[in-house]
């Protein structure tokens, strides 16, 4: 900038008058106006990358760079190095390895800074509400303890700490709510003491179970058998067909001799039934085999299918007791498919049998939240039995449908989810006389009690997968390393309808990262001058 602010008065002012008013020493004003007569591109190239228009140019390519690829993805600093030396680019720009490292040091800093800022800011903006917890641990070798709130998918906790335990787990997790005008209502996870302990005792919160876990077990204990069943009847199965053709290629062969053997010829016919019998009885047990496996892989979707406050095809309410019996039938089926399998299989489908206790009670749990929250909007009988009837099995269902993977069953149940929240567009119906601000009231309520049936805590495995990614890449977190990408997470990553997580969390827009970013970090260095190596 100085360059150009020299050459445009250059003729009122000499280079020592110049450097005195700018504050620099002659010497570095010279050597800058000759590194320009030294870089080796055209002329057009250096004049716009040495004006103000091309500083500003490189500084925003330097910091996207950065950005894009070594924070929001897994590349190294030494992949942004060598770019800017195949574009040519370091003729303009240093190229280093260790001013990148420096640069990507500050980034991760402000970035960690930003995050900071801009909670405490939209904290101060967001209605009180009552959340739902995903959590669980993974681990690096170092235990790192990990809290989503799943419908907005905001990470609450991402930090490594010494333990699992419960009481590591209370003090993270309270340090990281901080001042956030929030209440954790309930926490979806697996099975573990630490976990169960802090939920129930330290948030004092009700601790649903993770379907997936439920799933695992009888994966685990059926999987792997029932298809070890059907590779060994498969095997049989061919071997008594084989069985078979030789029998009755013998029998041919008899037939087909010039001079047969001395005594009373083989009865071939009853060795052939023999084994004909024998090959039916194998196809019959490998038909069984599959079937078991079958009815299994079947009872395993219909208890995924069940479990749902609301029936997913006709959007009408499901009471643990309705629930129960349909986990119980699916149970029954899967104990008889694998009663003939060793006592260390049933033990895992009664493993997942005992977590259905827990299902039923976080459908009692949810239902009393709801009747809650509808209590305390004191609406009139019609608006209440509409958000019963309607506005919460609707929105709750047009969640299941973005979940379900089925292309059918996602059709039915979109279309189901859209007839119940018709009502709203239907203006001459029962909203008929209703205010907007009302009507975003019940809307708002309605979208908060369906999200408060969480299932599963899917969503803290992915992010647990991402972590392991650039842990690979890295081979270390540092704490500053973890806290930028869990802003970046927050703030920058965007959903196909355009809001982050931080939007949906605090129903309040953040600023733009990236451009807060660009203000805050430093101009790119030049490069330096190569020196020239004398022939020896």
């Amino acid at each position: 900038m100085k360059i150009i602010d020299f050459k445009n008065c250059k003729e009122k002012l000499s280079q020592r008058e110049f450097a005195r008013d700018v504050g620099v020493p002659r010497t570095t004003l010279q050597n800058w106006l000759n590194r320009m007569d030294r870089i080796d591109e055209g002329p057009a190239i250096v004049a716009f990358f040495e004006s103000p228009a091309g500083v500003k140019f490189l500084h925003t390519l330097v910091q996207a760079l950065h950005f894009e690829f070594t924070k929001v993805g897994c590349a190294s600093i030494r992949n942004i190095c060598n770019f800017l030396k195949l574009t040519r680019l370091s003729s303009f720009v240093a190229a280093s390895y260790g001013t990148h490292q420096k640069i990507s040091n500050q980034m991760d800093t402000q970035i960690g800074r930003f995050g900071d800022i801009e909670q405490a800011r939209l904290s101060l903006l967001m209605p009180e509400k009552r959340i739902t917890l995903c959590e669980d641990e993974t681990f690096h070798p170092q235990v790192c303890l990990v809290a989503i709130e799943p419908n907005s998918n905001y990470i609450i906790l991402e930090k490594y700490a010494k333990d699992r335990s419960g009481v590591t787990w209370n003090q993270s997790v309270s340090g990281a709510l901080g001042d956030l005008p929030v209440k954790v209502i309930q926490s979806t996870s697996d099975e573990g003491k630490g976990l169960i302990h802090h939920v129930t005792k330290g948030l004092n919160g009700h601790h649903s179970p993770d379907l997936f876990h439920v799933m695992y077990e009888i994966s685990r204990g059926t999987g792997a058998p029932l298809s070890a069943k059907i590779r060994k009847a498969e095997k049989e199965h061919e071997n008594s067909k084989r069985k078979v053709l030789d029998a009755e290629k013998n029998k041919d062969n008899y037939k087909n001799l010039e001079k047969r053997p001395v005594g009373r010829p083989l009865d071939f016919d009853k060795k052939i039934l023999r084994c004909v019998k024998k090959e039916q009885e194998a196809k019959a047990a490998l038909d069984k085999a599959r079937e078991n496996q079958e009815t299994v892989t079947k009872a395993r979707k219909q208890i995924s299918r069940a479990y749902h406050p609301y029936d997913p095809l006709t959007g009408n309410k499901q009471d643990s007791g309705t629930v129960g019996i349909q986990l119980k039938e699916s149970f029954d089926q899967i104990r008889e498919a694998a009663d003939h399998l060793p006592d260390r299989c049933k033990d895992k489908i009664e493993k997942a049998w005992r977590v259905t206790e827990k299902m039923m009670a976080t459908l009692v749990f949810y239902f009393c939240m709801i009747e809650s929250c509808v209590n305390d909007m004191d609406l009139p009988d019609d608006k209440r039995n509409l958000m019963y009837s309607k506005l919460i099995p609707g929105f709750y269902l047009q969640k299941a449908a973005r979940k379900e993977k089925d292309p059918e069953q996602k059709k039915k149940i979109r279309q189901k989810s859209q007839e119940l929240l018709s009502v709203l567009q239907d203006r001459n119906g029962q909203l008929f006389e209703s205010a907007d601000d009302e009507i975003n009231r019940m809307v708002r309520t309605a979208k908060e009690c369906a999200g408060f049936f969480q299932r599963s805590s899917s969503c803290v495995e992915g992010r647990n997968a991402q972590l392991s990614l650039h842990h690979h890449g890295m081979h270390r977190l540092s704490d500053r390393k973890m806290k930028g990408l869990t802003v970046i997470h927050n703030f920058h990553l965007k959903r196909p309808d355009g809001r982050t997580a931080a939007e949906r969390f605090f129903e309040n827009k953040p600023i733009n990262m990236f451009e807060w970013l660009v203000k805050k970090m430093p101009l790119p260095a030049r490069p330096r001058r190569n020196k020239i190596k004398m022939a020896s």
